[in-house]
């Protein structure tokens, strides 16, 4: 993405996750200094994608900032080991 003619549409669909991840509250942002010795922040990895018509002109520029979940132990960072979905009959 960085190296992507379209870096400006990624890079403005970014400030509007982490708005939105503010506004309702879902993160709190914690200064490593002020977290207790024995805790250790996860890493965040962000992904991106771009949405497509299907005539393939692109329609959306997507960003998304997610954990990095080879970083989470069982138990100690994490305790759900599922994701829930939808299944239609």
């Amino acid at each position: 993405m960085h190296k992507a003619p379209d870096r400006d549409k990624f890079e403005l669909d970014m400030q509007r996750e982490v708005a939105d991840l503010l506004a309702r509250n879902s993160v709190t942002i914690v200064r490593r200094d002020s977290m207790p010795a024995d805790s250790q922040a996860i890493p965040a990895i962000w992904s991106f994608r771009r949405k497509h018509n299907p005539d393939w002109t692109i329609t959306e520029w997507k960003a998304c900032l997610c954990l990095h979940g080879g970083k989470q132990i069982e138990g100690i960072n994490f305790w759900a080991t599922y994701a829930p979905v939808v299944q239609l009959d």
